[in-house]
């Protein structure tokens, strides 16, 4: 499958198995190599982003605003951190990263996308 296509998919998977009141987030893309999810603040938004050529997928929520909305996305991540190990697991990195947009992701090995 190609990686445009396993986006749209993953997309109309993603909505089917949320419950109704999460079903409504709108989509940024897909574009050739990620998707963006939103719920009507495209700036924070959670990601999946295919890096064929690193062999890797990231899965994040990404905050991508203004200096002082990240600053406050970043503060949000760090204060939850525990929680969100505790509910995720300890591979998920929170850190603030490009442009200093906050996130919270892991990384996947890349397989085949089906």
């Amino acid at each position: 499958m190609k990686t445009r296509e396993f986006l749209y998919t993953l997309t109309d998977i993603v909505r089917q198995q949320l419950g109704p009141e999460l079903q409504d987030f709108q989509t940024i893309g897909p574009t050739m190599s990620l998707v963006k999810l939103h719920y009507g603040e495209p700036a924070v938004h959670y990601e999946v982003w295919v890096r064929k050529r690193q062999r890797e997928i990231e899965l994040g929520l990404h905050f991508e605003s203004d200096a002082a909305s990240n600053r406050r996305g970043l503060d949000l991540l760090t204060e939850h951190q525990s929680a969100i190990h505790a509910a995720l697991g300890p591979q998920v990195a929170v850190e603030e990263w490009d442009k200093g947009w906050p996130r919270a992701h892991e990384t996947l090995e890349f397989e085949p996308l089906t």
